[in-house]
């Protein structure tokens, strides 16, 4: 867990070399592993200094005479959730930024010659093997991938053809902390009882949306052909913005595309296939080849997808701003008076042009950001103003709540900027915005998603059901009504009840409901 290895070797090339190598976990600890690289005695970026290594975990399941994984009982019936347990085996490990600002690989510029990488452990200990240093693999788009099935004489799987994984039962995941999870508010939700709690869905706002972390599920088919992966999905943490998955099959990026799928926000659940928003606002989805014969592994790791961009726009104004603060601050005081002429205009002309400089910035990301989140409409008038050579109205982004810190730090800074005499009396605005400003950072970062199921079918046939009837819910809730009189959600053990020869039992105050 301490200590540094280094490694000399010479190019015959100079130009941008991809790195990457296996390692193997070791016993002792449960954290992520974490190394800073260093090429030629320096750290090259920023991004070199927190390299981060995943470990790997997999669930304990039960299987019934048939094979299939069922979840152990307590003594009410309802599921116990599963123990997780750490696998040591070898993985192969890309050089990446571990924030997610910079999708795919990161590469490192490399002349003609002798150099040194020096790779620094600073937490946790690893084994390192096949250590590799080569071009960037050229990954095709969806488009080209495409015209590779149809060389190929790929046709559609046949109607029939469908499989469905369920989500809280994964193969493997990147952290013992992504865990199945369970979902009694809709009647379809598979599987559902009205009165038992049923592991049912996996991932949430608190288990799966740190960058990097990631869920795999393994399949087979029964006939070959092309298919779409559908998923029933939650998104409903991340107010007025998708969040964003990449895609891997077998351990391989299929196309481009795949590296920034989009879950949309919405209340209620969605179904809907993987795919992509194209340049004319179309959603198009993917298709996938299969074959019998072969145990597929697909994984959807957390990503910033194309929220990478503006995230690390809005992160790069935050020391400017605080800059700005600061220098009010020395004239000012920590309470300015609002009557008082401080002079701005005469003392920090500069900083004045920076407020108006600033509040531009964050307008592009909000218009890139209406753009990429469907609305459409708002980025076309705030273009169009910009066309036109007037003031975007930022007040047109109200209705997305999703940036309301923007808008509203936006607005003030182009008050602030354009009239000296706002500085004093948004001052103290100013200050809050900035911290509010951080925040929505941070939240930006977090890339919450619940999953009931993924489901693989053709193209031609019907779209699974995403929300139950009106039937189905009716009956749902009488059923969970009735329950209500009999059963006992004081009780909780995890036993099955056969041994009763175990009284020994514990009183305890929990203010949180089963229920969701």
């Amino acid at each position: 867990s301490v200590g540094a290895v280094t490694f000399r070797f010479a190019v015959e090339k100079e130009g941008l070399y991809s790195l990457s190598f296996d390692y193997l976990t070791v016993e002792g600890s449960t954290s992520d592993i974490e190394r800073i690289l260093y090429l030629d005695g320096k750290v090259p970026f920023s991004e070199a200094r927190y390299l981060t290594m995943h470990r790997i975990w997999q669930d304990q399941y039960s299987y019934d005479e048939n094979g299939a994984i069922v979840f152990d009982k307590d003594s009410t019936g309802s599921d116990l959730r599963p123990t997780k347990q750490q696998v040591y085996q070898w993985s192969n490990y890309h050089l990446q930024d571990s924030a997610g600002n910079y999708p795919g690989d990161l590469q490192l510029y490399l002349t003609a010659g002798e150099h040194e990488i020096k790779i620094e452990s600073s937490r946790d200990s690893i084994v390192m093997d096949d250590i590799k240093l080569g071009p960037a693999t050229e990954i095709p788009t969806y488009a080209e991938k495409l015209r590779e099935y149809e060389s190929k004489g790929y046709q559609q799987a046949p109607q029939e053809a469908m499989v469905r994984i369920q989500g809280e039962t994964p193969y493997r995941t990147s952290t013992n902390t992504v865990t199945a999870t369970y979902d009694r508010s809709s009647a379809i939700t598979d599987p559902q009882h009205y009165a038992q709690i049923r592991y049912n869905t996996i991932g949430n706002s608190s288990t799966w949306s740190k960058v990097g972390t990631w869920v795999e599920w393994q399949f087979e088919v029964t006939q070959p052909g092309l298919y779409n992966i559908y998923t029933r999905f939650r998104q409903n943490v991340s107010v007025d913005m998708f969040t964003s998955r990449s895609l891997t099959i077998d351990g391989q990026t299929p196309f481009q595309e795949a590296t920034a799928i989009r879950f949309p926000y919405q209340d209620d659940w969605q179904v809907r296939a993987l795919g992509y928003t194209d340049e004319q606002g179309n959603y198009q989805s993917f298709q996938f080849y299969f074959e019998p014969g072969h145990t597929y592994t697909v994984r959807l790791e957390a990503v910033l997808g194309d929220m990478a961009d503006l995230t690390s726009a809005i992160q790069n104004t935050i020391t400017p701003l605080n800059n700005i603060y600061l220098k009010i601050l020395q004239i000012t005081g920590a309470s300015p008076d609002e009557y008082q002429d401080y002079g701005f205009m005469d003392l920090i002309p500069d900083y004045m042009d920076m407020m108006v400089y600033q509040s531009s910035r964050i307008v592009d990301v909000m218009i890139r950001f209406a753009e990429i989140n469907g609305y459409t409409d708002i980025a076309q008038k705030a273009r169009q103003d910009r066309e036109n050579g007037q003031q975007v109205n930022v007040d047109d982004f109200a209705r997305m709540s999703g940036i309301s810190t923007l808008t509203e730090l936006a607005k003030l800074l182009w008050k602030m900027g354009t009239d000296e005499d706002e500085i004093a009396k948004g001052f103290a605005t100013l200050k809050s915005d900035i911290g509010a400003l951080g925040t929505w950072v941070l939240e930006a970062y977090e890339q919450p998603l619940e999953i009931d199921y993924l489901q693989l079918q053709p193209a031609s046939a019907e779209e699974p059901q995403c929300t139950a009837n009106v039937f189905q819910m009716l009956g749902y809730e009488f059923k969970q009504f009735i329950a209500s009189f009999y059963s006992s959600y004081n009780n909780f053990s995890d036993s099955d009840g056969e041994d009763e020869t175990d009284n020994n039992t514990v009183t305890i105050w929990y203010t949180g409901g089963r229920d969701q």
